[in-house]
């Protein structure tokens, strides 16, 4: 019983650590500085300015397009090139492919990294005038905007503050003065064209736009999700693993994410069989939970995330004589470990309305 628990251990934590191994790195001191948090950004705009070059809107809530001049793109371009003419030199050479960042954040200073290099391979175009280096990686320009919101407020923000971009793709850094000069605010005033809802933070969908020179996509949209997780629990004595397969509603509300899932987890447990030989039960459960993420309903503290969240198990089908039936499972509030899905969770075996309760832990990786 032992070497096959062990080895159904080691069979989950392989489980667990590649659906852990897609965390990033920590990003640098410069990365956190010049870039947008995780999931602060709800909505995009790509607006194909011709010629291969882009201009992609990110923002964190398709109405902050409405508030704070952000509408005004002409303006923050402006206000960028003039900031950049100081630099002209060190970034006049045609060959280098250009990566800049501009931060106007609540400071009230700006802030500027530029990266540039040569590519390691030379491209060339051939014709009957000769050849002519050809470009094959286009500069970028990312201007980030960050704001402060006042206490409850019912968009997307992070930590007290709402993150806005402004990203061009282009073949050539210097083309971007020529679209300041001739002006860009009329793609603005067209994703703004529809009224603003009564509830503007409340309808992401109302600002997506169906246009031949703008694709759209938002983050913020309630949908349905699937997903699976694996389980390393304890019953009783018993060491009793898992996984589990679902599907959830999500519903989205400003920040705040609730989710209501419908899930079937399949609890191994082993044990003796009449004869003295090692056998694994199948125990089978139908689960339903309910989550809340979001600032309103979770507690921070020490790289932890305190959920309320509750769900219900039942037991449809089992092996061996480890439950009474009917029996249930429950469990109320988890504790996350910060950008991770990993959690723990305590949990109540019972049967007959709370008769013959049984406590357990659980500590689960995955989505459910």
């Amino acid at each position: 019983m032992q070497k096959i628990s062990v080895l159904v251990l080691g069979i989950l934590l392989s489980i667990a650590g590649t659906l852990c191994a897609q965390e990033n790195e920590a990003p640098s001191p410069g990365d956190r500085l010049f870039e947008a948090p995780d999931n602060s950004i709800g909505i995009n705009y790509r607006i194909k300015l011709g010629a291969g070059n882009i201009l992609q809107i990110d923002l964190a809530n398709g109405y902050d397009l409405h508030t704070g001049g952000l509408a005004n793109i002409d303006a923050i371009l402006n206000l960028f090139l003039d900031d950049m003419r100081a630099f002209r030199d060190s970034i006049a050479d045609p060959l280098t492919v250009k990566q800049i960042d501009y931060l106007i954040d609540t400071s009230g200073y700006h802030k500027l990294r530029i990266r540039q290099y040569r590519p390691t391979a030379s491209s060339f175009l051939l014709d009957h005038n000769g050849p002519s280096v050809l470009r094959t990686e286009q500069d970028t320009v990312r201007i980030l905007i960050v704001t402060a919101v006042p206490d409850r407020y019912p968009g997307r923000a992070i930590k007290g503050l709402r993150y806005d971009r402004f990203c061009f793709f282009l073949n050539h850094y210097d083309e971007l003065e020529p679209y300041a000069a001739k002006g860009l605010n009329g793609w603005t005033r067209h994703i703004m064209a529809n009224p603003v809802p009564p509830n503007p933070y409340r309808h992401p969908f109302f600002y997506t736009v169906r246009d031949s020179g703008i694709s759209s996509h938002t983050r913020e949209g309630n949908g349905i999700s699937f997903g699976g997780g694996v389980t390393l629990q304890n019953y009783k004595s018993y060491f009793a693993p898992a996984f589990t397969l679902g599907a959830r509603v999500v519903l989205r509300r400003g920040t705040d994410r609730y989710l209501i899932g419908a899930s079937w987890e399949p609890i191994f447990l082993f044990a003796p069989d009449p004869h003295g030989h090692l056998t694994t039960y199948r125990n089978d459960f139908i689960v339903a939970s309910f989550n809340h993420f979001g600032p309103a309903g979770q507690v921070k503290a020490m790289n932890l995330n305190l959920i309320p969240d509750v769900s219900l198990g039942y037991l449809f089908h089992s092996q061996g004589n480890f439950f009474d039936k009917p029996s249930f499972r429950l469990t109320i509030g988890s504790v996350y470990l910060q950008q991770t899905s990993i959690h723990i969770e305590p949990a109540l075996f019972f049967n007959n309305f709370f008769k013959g309760v049984t406590p357990g832990l659980r500590l689960s990786f995955g989505g459910f």
